[in-house]
């Protein structure tokens, strides 16, 4: 029997728009059908992205649906291609069915998801919100899983939501855990515009506080932050002050 790498290749070149491809593709699909060689999810993948590329995504959906157990890495599959096909409700109906069958993604497999919703915007929001529901329900509550999470809620139209787990981050101390998880929320703040200017400033007060202040990996950040909360003048305070202590700026 051919081997994975032989399928993946296969399938690879049958997603061109000829049509003796397209015969190929389909023949070879439905001969895989009727064998007994178990299909591995790289293979499976391929074949989602020949239909995917020949404008056929019911094809790749009806593949999916066919699987008795879908592992976490189809799941990611298929939603990724309904959601860059504009197939928002099916990725939302999919991810429903995982959190139904209690699949469990793994956090890279989340953070992918959540990129992908704050990708499309407004559109995306129910799935946004969905994915949250499956990384509670997985208690995951890294750094940059959060903070995808929380750009995630800003780009879809809900700042104020952005805010409550930016600030949910805070009470959890997963930001306390080292500088450099630190100075990264004030990034977050960043994304989030002037609706989040009081929390950079109780940050900025905490930077004080830990003698961060003279730090060009958190001043530059900060001054970022004001500038995109709408209060310059305090920007170009900061910004002075680093120059006044002899701190080389880096490029703001």
């Amino acid at each position: 029997p051919l081997n994975d790498a032989c399928f993946i290749e296969l399938f690879k070149i049958c997603s061109t728009q000829d049509p003796k491809a397209h015969k190929l593709g389909q023949a070879v699909f439905e001969k895989l059908l009727t064998s007994s060689q178990k299909l591995s999810d790289n293979v499976i993948n391929s074949l989602l992205h020949m239909y995917e590329q020949r404008g056929e995504m019911f094809k790749s959906v009806q593949v999916f649906e066919s699987l008795e157990a879908p592992s976490s890495g189809m799941y990611l599959s298929i939603i990724r291609l309904c959601l860059n096909n504009g197939l928002y409700t099916k990725a939302s109906n999919l991810l429903e069915r995982a959190l139904k069958y209690d699949v469990k993604f793994k956090e890279n497999q989340l953070v992918t998801l959540t990129t992908l919703a704050s990708t499309i915007g407004p559109k995306a929001l129910l799935f946004g919100k969905q994915i949250h529901q499956q990384v509670m329900r997985q208690k995951l509550d890294s750094l940059i899983l959060l903070t995808s999470l929380i750009q995630m809620y800003n780009k879809c139209g809900e700042p104020n939501l952005a805010i409550e787990l930016s600030d949910q981050l805070t009470s959890q101390d997963v930001i306390s855990q080292d500088d450099v998880s630190f100075i990264n929320n004030i990034y977050i703040i960043c994304s989030l515009g002037p609706s989040a200017l009081e929390k950079g400033k109780k940050i900025h007060q905490q930077i004080i506080e830990r003698q961060l202040d003279k730090n060009v990996k958190a001043i530059t950040p900060l001054i970022q932050m004001y500038t995109k909360c709408g209060e310059p003048n305090t920007s170009i305070k900061l910004y002075d002050q680093m120059i006044a202590d002899n701190i080389t700026p880096n490029e703001i």
